[in-house]
């Protein structure tokens, strides 16, 4: 077993967990055992990451660090030692200590002004130290004349977050005795327009949603329960980022270091601190309470988010769609309180095969049972032909519905039909589609493309193409900025629009005005999805008229 200590820097919308040091008072704080000197000119610093990790079963400790710099521009520094060393009390900046050696490493040469050392990894052996709990630091020590009889002298120390105990030479994370107080509920949300979610044990807040005054959110049914008080106890930072407007996020950590890390970053502005939790064993285990699991989200809805989950079952299926698990994050919550809200196998998604008349067949079924069946002519799998729309239910693996729209733009107009198909989730999926236009079976296989969020950055761009209606289909341009605004036009009819990313999938919601003048809609809206292959760079729409007696479909190619 090891006993791992991080230490943090927060990247600007990733928040990537480095580790777990702070600095001392006065932003480093200096000082040494009896008769030691402290340096006052504190050239020689750490910059960046650093951190240790003791081996119990190999009796070794390695020690890392980003960067040592000389930063004078003029004085070439004496001979330097890393050490990695415990005291049985805080530093303080100034303070006159005793100190135990963990491990230490000596620089091979003098620093010139302004050299550094960087990407230091080092693994020496553990050095003798009594038993006791003590405070862990990583410090940068100067020989040099001035520095009396141990001819040593601080520079600059780090100060790591987690104090260890030491009993017979093993090494473990100490944990104060845990008295846990009074508890409330944690509530998670979720914004599908946003796709992102939310977390917050605050009763004004939950009220607040559960009123609807925040359009767009509603719960996932997910809560836990966590302290409001307690001994032993960490306190939570959280953090709120506008910087990806029209999206913003939050973020908790109850690591110290990280807090302090990402108050730093102008990207985040601190809130305040919002509930306790416990931290966990070196193991990884819980001294109380159960794990309450992080993962980010990539950024993959062009914002950063993370989500907080007690169900194994839900960090899986979140790492499945992307999300990054953050294990060394992990925090312990009072209790699991209720899990998610579980959803029923429905045949959402992308299904992409062939009909049983030799055409193409590609199909969105999308979380309410609304769905877009695509297929080609037969002469061509490139060349579509007509969409069937309507909506349908999932039950027992059985997908169905009587309101079928068959938009065919082959010159055979609209007709009425209906849908019966077989799925697995997520696998495969068989059926017939049938109108008055004709019959035929088709199968089809899942894309996990689906399961991408939808990203405006790939969306953004102009595209050339064909807008397809019953009448006939005509040539014409797209351009979308990375905001999803849309503006396109074609022999005398011009158009405006949006993009909006549906939740978390690879789906966009679109609506589209036209401009009167040749436009076959006159100025009306229509309102549909779209979907960008990023592959191939072509981009899908489809929109209906309330009626659903007309429609349009576009196919552009970027």
């Amino acid at each position: 077993m090891s006993l791992r200590i991080w230490v943090v820097l927060a990247a600007l919308s990733s928040l990537a967990l480095l580790g777990n040091a702070v600095a001392g008072p006065g932003e480093y704080a200096s000082g040494g055992r009896e008769g030691d000197r402290i340096k006052t000119s504190f050239d020689v610093r750490f910059v960046g990451g650093l951190g240790y990790e003791i081996s119990n079963a190999n009796g070794t400790a390695r020690i890392f660090f980003d960067e040592l710099r000389n930063q004078s521009a003029a004085k070439t520094s004496g001979p330097l030692q890393v050490r990695l060393f415990v005291t049985t009390a805080a530093i303080a900046f100034g303070d006159r200590f005793t100190s135990h050696t963990v491990a230490k490493w000596d620089a091979p040469q003098v620093l010139l002004p302004g050299y550094r050392y960087q990407d230091v990894e080092v693994t020496r052996e553990l050095l003798p130290v009594p038993n006791g709990v003590y405070y862990v630091h990583l410090g940068v020590f100067e020989s040099d004349p001035s520095c009396g009889a141990t001819s040593w002298c601080y520079t600059d120390i780090r100060t790591f977050a987690t104090r260890v105990q030491v009993k017979d030479g093993i090494y473990s994370n100490y944990v104060e005795s845990i008295q846990p107080g009074s508890q409330s509920q944690a509530v998670e949300y979720f914004h599908a327009g946003l796709g992102h979610y939310f977390l917050t044990a605050q009763a004004d807040e939950i009220a607040a949603i559960d009123s609807g005054i925040f359009a767009g959110w509603s719960r996932t049914g997910a809560t836990f329960n966590v302290w409001t008080s307690g001994a032993g106890l960490a306190d939570v930072c959280r953090f709120f980022t506008a910087y990806f407007a029209p999206k913003g996020s939050h973020f908790y950590t109850a690591i110290a270091s990280e807090c302090e890390g990402v108050k730093e970053n102008p990207i985040w502005q601190y809130e305040k601190l919002a509930f306790k939790v416990a931290l966990p064993l070196a193991d990884g285990s819980c001294p109380t309470g159960v794990p309450l699991y992080r993962l980010f989200n990539n950024g993959q809805t062009g914002a950063p988010n993370h989500r907080y989950t007690t169900s194994l079952a839900v960090r899986q299926q979140m790492i499945g769609k992307g999300f990054a698990p953050e294990d060394a994050n992990t925090m312990c919550v009072a209790s699991a309180g209720t899990a998610p809200t579980p959803s029923v196998a429905t045949a959402e998604g992308l299904w992409e095969g062939f009909t049983s008349t030799g055409r193409a067949f590609a199909g969105i079924v999308l979380s309410d049972g609304s769905y877009y069946f695509l297929y080609s002519t037969q002469a061509s799998d490139s060349v579509l032909a007509g969409v069937v729309l309507g909506t349908g239910a999932s039950s027992s693996g059985a997908f169905t519905s009587n309101n079928a729209r068959d938009f065919n733009f082959e010159g055979y107009g609209v007709a009425s039909g209906s849908v019966s198909a077989q799925f697995v989730p997520k696998s495969s999926m068989a059926g017939t589609v049938a109108s008055p236009l004709g019959s035929a079976t088709f199968t089809a296989t899942y894309n996990p493309d689906y399961d991408h969020p939808a990203s405006l950055v790939q969306l953004a761009g102009s595209y050339s193409g064909q807008v397809m209606v019953s009448a006939g289909l005509q040539s014409a341009s797209v351009s979308i900025n990375a905001a999803g605004q849309i503006s396109g036009g074609g022999q005398g009819c011009n158009f405006t629009g949006t993009a909006t990313p549906r939740g978390s999938i690879n789906v966009f919601n679109l609506s589209i005005t036209f401009g009167g003048g040749f436009c076959v809609f006159g100025s009306s809206t229509l309102y549909g999805i779209a979907y960008y292959d990023t592959s191939s760079g072509l981009l899908y729409a489809i929109a209906p008229n309330a009626a659903r007696t007309d429609g349009i479909l576009f196919v552009g190619q970027k």
